[in-house]
This record gives C-alpha cells, sequence and structure tokens, in this order.
C-alpha cells in the first residue's frame, strides 16, 4: 500500500501487515462506493440545470470533489492490482 504526504509515495509491503483478502475486500468496497459517488457527481455536473443555477463556487467544488475522487479511485485501482498479483 501507499502512503502519500507531501507528494512522496511510501511503498510497504502489505502482505506482512495486513490479511490480504480482508485488505481486497476493504478496497473492493470503498471503490465500488466511489465509482457511485463519481457517477453520481457526474450526472450532477451534466445537468444544464444545475450548473447554470447554482453558485458557481459550489459548482466549482462539485467539480474538485470529482476530482479527488478520481484520484483516490485510480490509487485504489492499482492497489487492489498489486494485491490481487
Amino acid at each position: 500500500t501507499s502512503y502519500t504526504p507531501s507528494g512522496v509515495e511510501v511503498l510497504l509491503p502489505v502482505s506482512e501487515l495486513v490479511d490480504v483478502k480482508d485488505e481486497v475486500k476493504r478496497l473492493s468496497e470503498e471503490k465500488s462506493n466511489l465509482e457511485q459517488y463519481i457517477s453520481s457527481v457526474t450526472a450532477k455536473l451534466s445537468n444544464e440545470n444545475f450548473v447554470k443555477r447554482a453558485p458557481e463556487a459550489i459548482v466549482k467544488a462539485e467539480k474538485e470533489k470529482l476530482q479527488l475522487a478520481k484520484e483516490k479511485l485510480e490509487k485504489i485501482t492499482i492497489q487492489l492490482k498489486h494485491l490481487e498479483k
């Protein structure tokens, strides 16, 4: 797994620290939740009425949340690939 303080990524041998099956299950659930969240926010931002009527700061915040969720999903996907080897 990795931890990213201040842009530095540290890799640890997870198989020696945690039950890999439990970690895969946890990450899979988190991945599923993120995919649903990303779908929801994407739908909201695709709605012209929302984008037109919501304050600019709210639209910007939703776009930032979407980007962060996508980045987190990418990291979880990578972690799962490493664990499932």
